[in-house]
């Protein structure tokens, strides 16, 4: 995450015509969004973070009103795609509504696109086949609306510009002080 967050800062992962990137869309459903999309509704938006957006169903409406919401910005985002298990229907379809919008407008989709799935799902075969920048693991004991703390809540957030490492320490002082018959 944190080798990511310095690419998008640094300049060196840049969108198509080499700018840098301003917004994200964040594709997950149930739990593959919800930490995310509470960290960024409560904490954001941040300075120097993208602007974050969230497809968390497979509506086509609300997902076409998004895209020409985005215009022509379009072709400054990032698309953060999450399902554990890899092969959930409504991420699928949701994937493939955006991966299409963006190549229509003759768009690289792959060298914008990260997937947080578990090792060898379809949706980890399907990133690394068509060469996707990154791709970060989500363990099957990683519960959906628990995963706030993995990747699929850290990513979109540490991009939102918000300190994660903080988020983190605070968790773990949480975590500490809960687990204490002492309080």
């Amino acid at each position: 995450i944190r080798v990511v967050l310095e690419d998008v800062r640094s300049g060196r992962m840049l969108a198509d015509d080499g700018e840098p990137f301003t917004d994200l869309i964040h594709i997950g459903m149930g739990g593959s969004a919800l930490g995310a999309q509470l960290l960024v509704d409560a904490l954001g938006p941040c300075p120097g973070g993208l602007d974050v957006h969230f497809v968390d169903n497979a509506d086509p409406d609300g997902i076409a009103r998004l895209l020409i919401r985005l215009g022509e910005r379009i072709r400054h985002v990032m698309v953060v795609v999450v399902s554990k298990s890899g092969e959930t229907v409504e991420t699928s379809i949701a994937l493939d509504l955006v991966a299409r919008s963006i190549a229509a407008r003759g768009l690289e989709f792959s060298g914008r696109a990260i997937a947080i799935t578990g090792a060898g799902s379809p949706l980890d075969q399907r990133a690394s086949l068509e060469g996707w920048s990154h791709r970060f693991p989500l363990w099957e004991w990683v519960g959906g609306r628990t995963s706030v703390t993995s990747a699929a809540g850290l990513l979109t957030s540490a991009l939102a510009g918000m300190d994660v490492e903080a988020f983190l320490d605070g968790a773990r002082s949480m975590d500490d002080w809960t687990r204490s018959n002492d309080w």
